[in-house]
């Protein structure tokens, strides 16, 4: 079933035209030949008249090929292309990119047709039954497109959104901190009682050794003439003699035992919190640098996150208007098919048509609120900060920290320096932790060959030839995206977690060095924007990332 607009000449502007979705969409209702000098003529005059000259009809060759290939071929073909490699990159329209616009003329032209149909202004034609089903069957192309450009889309807010929580990672030597300090508090407050009991059993061990109380005093008589003195008086004191020295001896041992008890709990208590103030002392200088850390991926986090909420919500929207738009096309085919006494009833209600779109909500979510996070200075080894976190304790007269410190101050001894670099010199009494202050370039490798008598030397420099990827330690394995097999992020020189490396060469260092697990990296990527390095064991799980390209180490 076709239609031909009653009053209709055989002229027309379509013609051989295979352009695409509009011009399929106007070709369409140009083979239906709308009556001359009608309402609906008028409107579809104007697309027409864009469209270059024909020789005034359309095979149905002509309609099959314009609608499939303008619409299907443009609609669905794309679809992929509109991946987001990451918040940074503001979304694009979606796969059908600028299609959308597309898809509403199409409807409109469609919308158009079935209302001439409706009201009979059409005649029928043979060609139009199969049109109509390949212009259906593209809109479900387009509406399937869209859920999965729902999905990709979804996929990267969650991935903006999932960077923001990353952020707390940078929290943890905060945390540790915090915690190391209050046990190291809590255990100088328990050394400082241990102190003033081992003081007070002591000094009475002291006291009872030296000062004898209760000894009873000598009869002088007795002991200067012992032959003039009686019998009772000489029993009587060696009566209350021994009786006081059991006492005594009694009571010294008790205080002695005391003493040494108190003694041997407050020495453990000592090395105890020695252990504990060099776990404070180290935590406290890991936390140096993690609240501006913190505060620098929050801010960045949080504008990607918002760059890309306000990219998706307008593919969000473009596409739950195209749905729509689709589904009413649809609509109209369904009036166009429908026999003429139901047609009016489904054109009214293909105009109020409102299909659910819930399925293309985008779940954007909100960012937690940011941690309170105090940027700490000092060392432990400087007097000041040594005043301000011991010497201001209630325990510190009672358990005074011992003398010997840990130093924020990094030694170069720690350092790894990268491939084709070596630690300087005498590198345990450097203080630093970059490659400027702690390595130098390696010596190379000299090799002397004897001369060949037959070669003769060139006056003229050879250039050098550059060095393959090889020789520098790494291959590239892909571009835009990163290696995620058994992934982490690298570690700084020192240890600590989460360090951005300034270079290539750094994050390249860094894979050289670094295991998980007992399994050593190798393959890392690399963000030159973001100083990102992404270390992983294998590349068989390899993400698309703009931004990003992954390398393997050399073997």
């Amino acid at each position: 079933m076709a239609l031909i607009a009653s009053g209709a000449t055989k002229a027309g502007p379509c013609g051989r035209a295979l352009w695409p979705l509009v011009l399929g969409a106007a070709c369409l209702c140009g083979r239906f030949r709308l009556a001359q000098g009608g309402p609906a003529a008028g409107a579809i005059s104007g697309t027409a008249a864009r469209l270059p000259p024909g020789d005034g009809t359309l095979s149905q060759d002509h309609v099959l090929l314009s609608l499939p290939h303008g619409l299907v071929g443009q609609l669905s073909k794309r679809q992929g292309e509109g991946h987001l490699h990451g918040w940074k990159t503001a979304l694009p329209p979606g796969p059908l990119g600028s299609d959308r616009a597309g898809v509403e003329q199409l409807l409109a032209a469609t919308q158009l047709f079935a209302t001439r149909v409706s009201n009979g202004t059409a005649q029928e034609d043979e060609t139009m039954p199969a049109v109509l089903v390949n212009i259906h069957q593209a809109m479900e192309t387009v509406v399937s497109g869209l859920v999965a450009e729902h999905n990709t889309t979804q996929h990267f807010v969650d991935l903006a959104n999932h960077s923001i929580r990353v952020c707390d990672a940078h929290l943890q030597p905060v945390v540790g901190a915090e915690a190391a300090r209050e046990e190291h508090v809590a255990c100088r407050s328990t050394e400082a009682k241990f102190n003033e009991t081992r003081r007070k059993s002591c000094d009475n061990y002291q006291r009872v050794l030296l000062d004898r109380p209760g000894v009873p005093e000598c009869e002088p008589d007795y002991l200067d003439h012992p032959e003039r003195a009686s019998y009772e008086a000489a029993a009587s004191f060696m009566e209350r003699w021994s009786d006081w020295l059991g006492t005594w001896n009694t009571t010294l041992r008790q205080s002695r035992t005391s003493c040494n008890q108190a003694s041997t709990l407050h020495s453990a208590q000592v090395k105890q919190c020695e252990q504990k103030q060099v776990v404070f002392e180290t935590k406290f200088c890991d936390r140096v640098g993690a609240c501006p850390q913190y505060i620098a991926c929050r801010s960045s986090s949080e504008a990607d996150q918002e760059s890309a909420h306000a990219d998706a919500k307008v593919t969000e929207a473009g596409m739950q208007a195209t749905h729509v738009a689709a589904r009413r096309v649809q609509c109209y085919i369904k009036v166009v098919q429908a026999a003429h006494e139901a047609r009016p009833a489904l054109l009214a209600s293909c105009s109020s048509l409102q299909p659910s779109t819930s399925h293309l909500a985008i779940v954007y979510g909100r960012a937690p609120a940011r941690s309170s996070c105090e940027a700490l200075q000092g060392d432990p080894c400087d007097a000041e900060w040594r005043h301000q976190h011991y010497g201001t304790e209630d325990w510190y007269m009672g358990a005074p920290p011992m003398a010997s410190c840990s130093t924020c101050r990094a030694m170069c001894s720690i350092f790894f320096c990268p491939s084709g670099m070596v630690v300087r010199p005498h590198a345990d009494e450097l203080q630093g932790s970059d490659r400027e202050t702690c390595c130098e370039a390696s010596a190379p490798k000299i090799t002397t060959l004897a001369p060949s008598p037959a070669t003769t030397t060139s006056p003229l420099p050879i250039p050098a030839t550059p060095a393959p990827a090889a020789a520098l330690g790494y291959t590239l394995k892909e571009s835009s995206g990163f290696c995620h097999d058994g992934a982490w992020d690298s570690h700084h020189p020192d240890g600590s977690a989460n360090w951005n490396p300034p270079s290539l060469e750094d994050c390249l260092g860094r894979c050289q060095v670094e295991s998980k697990n007992g399994s050593p990296c190798r393959f890392f990527s690399y963000h030159e924007a973001s100083n990102n390095c992404h270390l992983a064991q294998g590349c068989t799980d390899f993400r698309q990332f703009a931004g990003y390209n992954a390398y393997q180490l050399a073997s």
